[in-house]
């Protein structure tokens, strides 16, 4: 299992604010090298979850950025979860 992708660079930074299909294709590549460096491709896949702040962005990039999707065996587009922001309390 892997988890918590995002479109950081390599120190964490959020990237392409604003750019829903930029940060998408970023998270697939923070994706993409963590699962070649555990000897696997987003074809070995099975499913993806999304967390978004714009679920309608989302599938308007995925429409567009299906092959890239695709690679992986997961149907487009899979679960999704609108989030604006996180608050922890008493942490």
């Amino acid at each position: 299992m892997c988890s918590g992708q995002t479109s950081g660079d390599d120190d964490g930074a959020p990237v392409n604010p604003g750019d829903m299909g930029a940060q998408v294709m970023k998270a697939l590549d923070n994706l993409e090298t963590v699962l070649i460096g555990a000897g696997f491709t987003l074809s070995d896949v099975v499913r993806l979850n999304y967390f978004v702040t714009d679920v309608d962005g989302f599938i308007e990039v995925a429409q567009v950025d299906g092959p890239r999707l695709g690679q992986a065996n997961s149907a487009l587009p899979a679960p999704c979860l609108e989030c604006h922001g996180w608050r922890f309390q008493n942490c």
